[in-house]
């Protein structure tokens, strides 16, 4: 028996039932799935020399939403709406709605770190504010360069997978994390985007952000592309494996 065969896929993708492996049967443990570079844990049946690949896995790890429709009996995938996904991880729960990650975003000079999303139906941004449901994302953003530059994240939204779109962080709530950043200045704090679908429901999100800016100049220029990050959420515990984009 064979060992060690990968299958491989791109952004290019056409479709999720590969073949091409030759006579015979391997058992998927000795299958790897990589997905641009990444290798993505799923297990893959192989039956009379063909490669099924699950759905929900390489969609996702794509950037894409699986949704099926019980009446019309119909698997859809879809892009997130936005700009092309830069970035994406898969966060498994150390607690109660509590996801460590390790979650890189670029755009140009700028990075931001997202190391931790909380899911609650419960957050209060203070004491005597009245708690709210919300995803809340914690962020530590570096601009890497010498040149002033602005970025506006509390503008960014968030897409989740019920289909709740969130056009724009709580300002009041986010805190100081974003507009102007000196050189090499860094900014650490929380995003707080409220939430009108049950937390239980919550199980990716896909967080699209507008390209930074430039202000050295009299008139604003990027100084980034537009760019999002796809997380998909697992109830199991443990941390983290980003998938960083370049």
């Amino acid at each position: 028996m064979k060992k060690g065969r990968s299958v491989i896929l791109g952004l290019s993708i056409a479709a999720l039932t590969l073949g091409g492996f030759g006579a015979g049967v391997y058992a998927y443990s000795q299958i790897k799935l990589v997905v641009n570079g990444k290798n993505i844990s799923t297990p893959i049946e192989v039956m009379d020399g063909t490669s099924y690949v699950p759905l929900r896995a390489v969609s996702e790890a794509l950037g894409a939403q699986v949704t099926w429709d019980e009446h019309t009996q119909t698997v859809e995938i879809s892009r997130m709406p936005g700009s092309p996904v830069g970035a994406a991880a898969s966060a498994m729960a150390d607690g109660d709605g509590v996801y460590p990650l390790k979650l890189e975003i670029r755009s140009g000079p700028m990075r931001m770190t997202i190391s931790k999303i909380t899911v609650t139906s419960a957050y209060q941004a203070a004491r005597q504010s009245s708690p709210i449901r919300a995803v809340v994302l914690e962020v530590r953003i570096e601009n890497t360069s010498q040149e002033e530059v602005h970025w506006n994240v509390k503008s960014g939204s968030l897409v989740l997978n019920t289909k709740e779109y969130i056009p724009n962080a709580l300002f009041p709530a986010s805190g100081d994390v974003d507009g102007v950043f000196g050189s090499h200045g860094i900014k650490e704090g929380n995003l707080v985007f409220e939430l009108k679908e049950p937390p239980q429901s919550i199980h990716s999100m896909t967080y699209i952000l507008d390209e930074p800016l430039g202000n050295g100049t009299d008139v604003p220029t990027s100084a980034g592309p537009s760019t999002a990050a796809h997380i998909v959420l697992s109830p199991r515990r443990g941390r983290a494996n980003g998938i960083g984009s370049s």
